[in-house]
């Protein structure tokens, strides 16, 4: 268990699954942390005086802790600061997106939004499914396991192999069943 959880936190950043969720809660506290500091370093609020009067005004308030009340006037005033804060981190991610497209010619900017998604933060792997020895792709599609490479899962239907090739030039071969491929292999024969 221990060696499962060193190899979880040893390098967050080039890990496929589990790493993408940590990933996606790392960004999400950044922005929360962020905001949270742009609340109380630009706003001067005096929220006892405006706890005080809402208690005054709605009896039912005096049930609620003061520090939650404290927390949710702060957080209801600082909106303007997650706001800027998401949208600087939505902003990077759009620009790496069509960056990615730009690279491997993708013909949607949509591909390459699914792509980086499921690079970053584990969300939408691409499928691509193997049948015979060719992979079944519409005409008029680009999947994107073939075009760039993974993360996704290769569906090999019995009767097929796949040669996969990492990034250091390693091979692997897939045999029927799902297979996940990783970020760094690249679909190189079936």
């Amino acid at each position: 268990m221990r060696a499962r959880l060193q190899a979880v936190f040893e390098n967050p950043l080039s890990g496929d699954r589990l790493r993408g969720r940590i990933r996606l809660l790392g960004v999400v506290l950044v922005i929360f942390i962020l905001g949270w500091i742009g609340c109380f370093h630009f706003e001067d609020l005096e929220t006892q005086d405006i706890i005080a009067g809402w208690r005054s005004h709605y009896r039912l308030l005096k049930l609620v802790p003061i520090g939650l009340m404290n927390s949710l006037i702060v957080f209801g005033r600082g909106l303007r600061y997650y706001f800027l804060v998401f949208m600087a981190f939505a902003a990077a991610f759009l620009i790496g997106a069509r960056y990615i497209q730009d690279i491997y010619k993708l013909g949607g900017f949509s591909l390459a939004i699914q792509y980086l998604g499921a690079l970053l933060f584990a969300f939408g792997y691409p499928r691509l499914t193997i049948e015979a020895g060719e992979a079944q792709i519409p005409p008029s599609e680009t999947n994107l396991l073939d075009a760039i490479g993974g993360p996704g899962y290769l569906i090999i239907n019995p009767g097929s192999l796949v040669l996969l090739e990492s990034v250091d030039g390693a091979p692997r071969i897939c045999a029927a069943g799902v297979n996940f491929v990783t970020r760094r292999e690249k679909i190189r024969e079936i």
